[in-house]
């Protein structure tokens, strides 16, 4: 994989990261090939084994029930791959993104659910202020998606994605998507760890043979479905969507793919629940990004969340954080940039109203200090150990490793 590494990516990874976080992360790429080939993906679904192992590249593994893949199918699919230059967001573009249970009333504190209302207001505050670059659906509309769709699609002309999975919901993106352009479905045919998503298959293979944009999207944790170190993190993050890359092209070549694999770190004080407004969150979805840009293909991380359940200075502070971490070291699209709450169940408009008035005003002066990772020996074989089992909460790797990764040390 690192002959397919373009070198002035490289180099403005290594401008922003340094050159021993650069490498790390070129570690990441081969690891996250070493995987797929040697630990393979869960696959229970027949059809995918058959259109992988009909290419002469991938074989299927019955006495694991994994599907393991040649580094020559990943540097075909790389190659396909339409790039950086052929996708229509660049390089540091912020989004509403993402997909909340609810909307916030910020009146009265109550969650509420989604109306054809509120997802036209939710619509309109996207497009009306120009720190937004994309959004996703924001809040489901219960039982009503197309719908949801066909009013995002009219109220904001930004980059949308979307979530689409009824032959109906697939045939409006379509024609959405040759009419006003700038639409993606996200998909997330691979689960943590390792694993393909087998009801998804029949509807994710339908878009994808329609030659349409999309994103991957997967949500590996450390401790619970991932290694606990940021490299070994990466790794995981990047073999998943190298897996659905791999699918994508061998069904569809030179389909737009966008990398939306979403590493999520863990906070040990609070028994490994996710820590979204903690700074190594964001700096996980930064590094994610550069492991993408190296291969030159778009990317869409999470990041400037936080960990407040209503809206509040320190919600507040935990996204000024977050701009400030992703200026001064790189991304592509930030999800979840504006108006999330606690967990990303909610999406506040009071939130996303403060929030986008500090963005133009934060830079990377800003930024907290951080640790760069250094490259984990362990990552591979402590994911070759577990596979698309989820037992790293009990691995002797996540022990030896907490209170040390994801946290500040002396250099």
């Amino acid at each position: 994989m690192r002959e397919l590494l373009v070198e002035r990516r490289v180099e403005e990874t290594r401008g922003l990261l340094g050159a021993e976080t650069t490498a790390a992360l070129q570690r990441v790429v081969e690891d996250s090939a070493r995987v797929l080939e040697e630990v393979g993906f869960n696959c229970s679904n027949s059809t995918v084994r058959e259109l992988l192992e009909q290419t002469g590249l991938a074989a299927f593994d019955e006495s694991t029930g994994h599907v393991h893949v040649l580094p020559e199918l990943l540097i075909q699919a790389v190659e396909r791959a339409p790039k950086n230059d052929a996708f229509w967001l660049p390089l540091q573009s912020y989004g509403f993104g993402g997909t909340a249970p609810y909307f916030r009333d910020d009146a009265t504190g109550e969650l509420v659910e989604a109306t054809p209302e509120l997802v036209q207001r939710f619509a309109r505050l996207s497009r009306d202020n120009a720190a937004v670059s994309f959004s996703g659906r924001g809040v489901k509309l219960n039982k009503r998606n197309a719908e949801a769709i066909r009013l995002l699609a009219e109220h904001t002309d930004k980059t949308l994605y979307v979530g689409a999975h009824t032959e109906e919901e697939i045939d409006l993106v379509e024609q959405l998507s040759r009419s006003r352009g700038k639409l993606m479905v996200v998909w997330d045919i691979m689960q943590s760890p390792l694993t393909l998503s087998d009801h998804m298959v029949p509807a994710f293979l339908d878009y994808t043979r329609r030659g349409l944009p999309m994103i991957l999207a997967s949500m590996p944790m450390p401790a619970v479905n991932a290694p606990y170190s940021m490299t070994g993190l990466l790794t995981m993050a990047f073999a998943e969507f190298l897996a659905g890359l791999a699918l994508v092209q061998t069904v569809q070549p030179g389909t737009l793919v966008v990398c939306g694999a979403f590493p999520s770190v863990t906070d040990i004080k609070r028994r490994y629940t996710l820590d979204f407004g903690g700074k190594y969150h964001n700096v996980a979805n930064a590094l994610m990004s550069h492991v993408a840009r190296m291969l030159d293909l778009p990317s869409c991380q999470s990041g400037c969340t936080t960990n407040e359940k209503e809206l509040t200075d320190r919600a507040v502070d935990d996204a000024r954080m977050g701009y400030a971490l992703f200026k001064k070291y790189g991304c592509h699209m930030v999800r979840h940039a504006f108006g999330f709450t606690k967990e990303l169940i909610a999406f506040s408009f009071a939130k996303a109203e403060r929030t986008l008035a500090v963005f133009d005003q934060t830079t990377a002066a800003d930024a907290p200090a951080v640790s760069m990772p250094r490259y984990d020996e362990e990552g591979v074989e402590v994911i070759a150990r577990n596979a698309s089992n989820a037992n790293y909460m009990q691995d002797e790797h996540t022990l030896r490793n907490t209170g040390v990764e994801f946290v500040d040390r002396a250099e």
